[in-house]
């Protein structure tokens, strides 16, 4: 008997995650109506990168980003190992079961629990009654999401790179019920999760007696019907990968779906938004176009003031230069009169020096003396008022005296 299943996701992985922590509307699953929205409440949590959907997808993008891999659309980016709490499992022990099958799962991957972005217990699930609508109690079960992370040698640069196949080869799963089982029994967890059928083989005697006195069968009776009941198991089994199949297609297309309108709701905002911006630039046009006529008035309004202003400056310029014309032509007959009077000017000084020049000293002949009434009073050389008798007169002097 198998009490473990490993699912691999490509694409569609917000949708399991969804799925997992019940991020429905309404608290409704839409995707499985074989969970009962009354026992949500009962479901826990052993580990979750974040409170909605959308954190713990970006914290498995992160890890995603820590290994080295190859940009195909169909690498696997997510591993997912389903455990289903086996019928011989105490009560008391279903927390402890599921913890330890928490811890054992980490133990079997490279990178450890940091790989590992939700692991959910579920206690809501079960099989719908004939009546189509009653929810029939099911068996526990914890997901384990997890990011598929082995070790790299190769890339420089990481530590890691994304490979399923290297955990899920054939010769691991082999031992990993196997191992699965020595990890709960060293926990001391009373739980099956691998069994073959029993055959006989390694019982004794006593045991074959006890056997028969406490279940009034005989080995021949017990080995027929366990048979009968591994016959039935294995068709159990069968319908369960079935459903889980089933269940799985579902999760994606309504993962697929959810996406889808998702990115519908997205265009249509865009869409809106761009209905709104056409909107607001018809009303600018409407506006900009009614502004435009008074634009127009004030713009010719301003062309025929600039036009009288620049006639008015013509005015200007003329009377200017009618004004500069008549100062210069009476700068022009000043300058002639200066010049007139300056020729007056030179003739002045001319007639000056010609005039000096004829004022030059002129010697005035002295008769000769005569000797008459003594030589020192009126018969002096000297003349009366000549107090230089050295001296020549002019003949100015002469004609004054």
């Amino acid at each position: 008997m198998r009490m473990a299943r490993i699912e691999k996701y490509a694409t569609g992985i917000v949708g399991v995650i969804k799925h997992n922590i019940r991020e429905f509307k309404d608290g409704i699953c839409p995707t499985n109506m074989e969970v009962d929205p009354k026992k949500i409440g009962e479901n826990y949590s052993i580990i979750r990168r974040g409170k909605t959907a959308k954190d713990i997808e970006k914290y498995r993008k992160k890890i995603e980003g820590e290994c080295f891999h190859y940009n195909r659309k169909n690498i696997v980016r997510c591993n997912e190992v389903v455990c289903t709490l086996p019928a011989d499992c105490p009560p008391e022990q279903e927390r402890a079961f599921f913890e330890e099958s928490y811890k054992y799962i980490c133990s079997t991957l490279p990178m450890g629990e940091k790989c590992v972005f939700l692991a959910d217990v579920h206690c809501d699930e079960g099989q719908i009654a004939k009546d189509g609508v009653t929810v029939v109690k099911g068996q526990k079960h914890l997901h384990v999401m997890y990011v598929p992370a082995v070790a790299d040698t190769k890339h420089e640069g990481y530590d890691f790179r994304l490979c399923s196949d290297e955990l899920t080869k054939r010769a691991v799963l082999k031992q990993w019920h196997p191992n699965y089982q020595k990890w709960l029994d060293d926990a001391g967890v009373k739980a099956t999760v691998a069994s073959g059928v029993t055959s006989g083989k390694g019982i004794s005697v006593k045991s074959l007696k006890e056997i028969t006195k406490e279940t009034g069968l005989s080995l021949e009776q017990i080995k027929s019907l366990e048979k009968e009941n591994k016959l039935l198991y294995d068709k159990l089994q069968e319908r369960e990968h079935e459903l889980a199949a089933t269940h799985q297609t579902i999760t994606k297309k309504d993962s697929i779906i959810a996406e889808l309108r998702e990115y519908a709701a997205s265009r249509n905002t865009q869409i809106d938004a761009l209905q709104d911006k056409v909107k607001s630039k018809e009303s600018d046009l409407l506006r900009e176009k009614s502004q435009g006529h008074s634009a127009d008035k004030e713009k010719a309004d301003l062309q025929a003031q600039l036009q009288e202003k620049e006639r008015e400056n013509l005015q200007l310029r003329a009377a200017a230069q009618k004004i500069i014309t008549d100062k210069e032509m009476q700068i022009q007959a000043a300058n002639d009169k200066l010049a007139a009077k300056e020729q007056e000017l030179s003739q002045a000084q001319d007639r000056i020096r010609e005039l000096e020049a004829k004022q030059k000293t002129v010697e005035v002949p002295r008769p000769e003396q005569e000797h008459t009434w003594g030589d020192s009073s009126w018969g002096s050389n000297s003349g009366w008022g000549n107090s230089d008798p050295n001296k020549p007169k002019t003949y100015e002097e002469e004609k004054l005296w």
